[in-house]
């Protein structure tokens, strides 16, 4: 009998539903609104509390049914079951939704609800499952028959029409005998008297609500969408499209970013408590004040999202699982912030640009590339301050990204204990060699300049001098490079090309050799001009970082 009704759903979209008759304690079946605090155990075991908003089907006593969403465990079909109670109903669209959503129950009889039944469907739905029954010897129908209709009447939507108003619609002229013969072969009544239509819907046909605009979708949709004719309306004028200046940034920033070999990815702004488990954060990191979902569609959607690195780091361990064994990936999407904690108003919604890097081919200077080529792009020159305080990053290959001494993201190889934890392949050779980024984009694009000045190409070519120095180790290279440009704003480029550690440079000591390139300005530069650049870096060096010539 369960089957039955199951393949009478499928089959012609009516959901139906079977109660044990001997279960009932009255012969009555009640459809009411339940009261406040009543409970309901449903045919999966779970027992909810109900308000007046939910529709509840009775025995004239108590709760047997969640209507439009499932039946209860008290009334259920079992084999020692020897009469029943077969119940087809048709309910409304919305308080079927509203009862799923609420409960968190969503079942297929629910989702067909949700859609609408026609009155049409819910009486061939019970004729058919008599049919199967008749049909199939398994069971002996009887003549008791219930309508709870109220009277409602058996023919479809009657509205009155006009060929004129079909045709404004459409914009096109339809003669009026196609018009009719369309609408007559889908089934519709038609009477027409001049350019007046007095029209009955089928009855099956529960979507047709709005009289001549829903007559017109039916009239084109056979009469040929190839018939209408694309045409400026009376006041119309033809306007230049254009991005503004927000989209064109955000379209630059893609483009560079897929020039430096990244892909785009868009992921969902939803996962779990699990996914920020998964990065280490403490349980009073800020990024732990979330906005839950009171209705996730699934169990790992059910907080919006505080961070982009989650969502990055699962795209590329699906990636690794299916043997993509390297990749460069970004994604320029909102995070929520909350305001305050219950959530009384709309989140902060801040768009961050994060990305991922994985494979053998991959280490922490072409991530940091990377991020420079950005830079360049808008004109920015970035600073780098060591970040050992990220959890899910790698203490020591971490970096935070400065753009005129304000931070606006950090980046970084994953941390070890992070990585150890991932479902990753046992096999996977490139386990080990994953970066994560994040960038603040509306922090970061406040530093770009409102117009980008361009100077000309110098006239007279640049003078490099190569700088072995001798540092302590704490001692970076980006301090080094920000103390170099400092001293002298004839620097035009500063390259690090190699670093030394031994014997010869002393313990706790390193060497690191640099090519400076000086730009010339209106003149050539002499070499005196290049020693006295040279002697007043040394200077500053020495003076700032205790950083002496080798």
């Amino acid at each position: 009998m369960v089957d039955i009704t199951n393949y009478v759903m499928l089959e012609i979209g009516q959901p139906m539903h079977a109660f044990d008759m001997d279960t009932l304690e009255s012969c009555r079946i009640v459809v009411r609104r339940a009261a406040e605090g009543e409970t309901i155990v449903t045919l999966d075991g779970k027992e909810f509390s109900l308000t007046p908003a939910n529709l509840v089907i009775c025995d004239g006593n108590k709760p047997v049914a969640l209507a439009g969403v499932m039946g209860g465990l008290n009334s259920e079909i079992t084999e020692h079951t020897t009469q029943l109670l077969f119940e087809s109903a048709k309910f409304a669209r919305d308080n079927i939704r509203k009862t799923s959503r609420s409960l968190g129950q969503s079942t297929d009889a629910s989702s067909h609800y949700e859609k609408g039944i026609s009155e049409y469907t819910t009486e061939l739905g019970m004729a058919r499952a008599l049919h199967l029954i008749q049909q199939l010897g398994c069971g002996e129908i009887t003549a008791s028959k219930f309508d709870v209709s109220a009277g409602a009447p058996r023919t479809g939507k009657q509205f009155t029409a006009t060929v004129s108003g079909i045709n404004a619609i459409l914009g096109i002229e339809v003669p009026a005998d196609t018009i009719v013969d369309i609408l007559t072969r889908l089934d519709f009544q038609i009477r027409r008297d001049g350019d007046t239509l007095e029209v009955v819907a089928p009855r099956y046909r529960e979507d047709i609500e709005i009289g001549e605009p829903d007559l017109a979708e039916e009239v084109i949709r056979e009469y040929g969408y190839d018939h209408i004719v694309p045409t400026f309306l009376p006041s119309a004028t033809v306007t230049s499209g254009g991005l503004n200046a927000g989209q064109q940034a955000a379209a630059k920033v893609k483009r560079t970013m897929c020039g430096q070999g990244f892909y785009e990815v868009s992921t969902l702004a939803f996962y779990s408590d699990a996914d920020l488990d998964a990065l280490h954060l403490a349980a009073d990191a800020p990024e732990r004040t979330v906005i839950r979902l009171l209705n996730p569609i699934s169990s790992n959607l059910t907080i919006m999202r505080p961070l982009l690195a989650p969502s990055l780091l699962n795209t590329v361990v699906e990636n690794l699982k299916r043997g993509n064994a390297e990749g460069r990936i970004f994604e320029l999407a909102n995070i929520y912030v909350p305001r305050q904690i219950p959530v009384t108003e709309l989140p902060e919604e801040k768009l961050h640009l994060g990305f991922a890097a994985f494979g053998e081919g991959e280490d922490f200077f072409c991530v940091k590339g990377a991020v420079e080529g950005l830079g360049e792009a808008f004109g920015l020159t970035f600073e780098y301050e060591r970040a050992a305080d990220v959890p899910y990053l790698h203490p020591g290959i971490a970096a935070w990204l400065l753009c005129n001494g304000q931070r606006v993201g950090v980046f970084g190889k994953l941390a070890n204990d992070v990585l150890a934890e991932l479902p990753l392949p046992k096999d996977s050779k490139t386990s080990h060699k994953i970066f994560l980024g994040e960038i603040d984009y509306a922090a970061l694009m406040a530093q770009v300049q409102p117009a980008m000045r361009y100077r000309p190409l110098p006239e007279f070519p640049e003078v490099v001098r190569d700088l072995a120095l001798i540092a302590d180790e704490p001692v970076t290279c980006g301090a080094i490079t920000a103390a170099i440009r400092k001293a002298c704003k004839n620097v035009s480029d500063i390259e690090l090309f190699d670093v030394y550690r031994g014997e010869q440079v002393g313990a706790g000591k390193k060497s690191m050799a640099f090519k400076v390139h000086f730009a010339p300005a209106d003149k050539p530069l002499t070499p005196e001009e290049v020693n006295r650049f040279v002697k007043k870096i040394l200077g500053n060096l020495n003076y700032q970082l205790h950083v002496e010539i080798r």
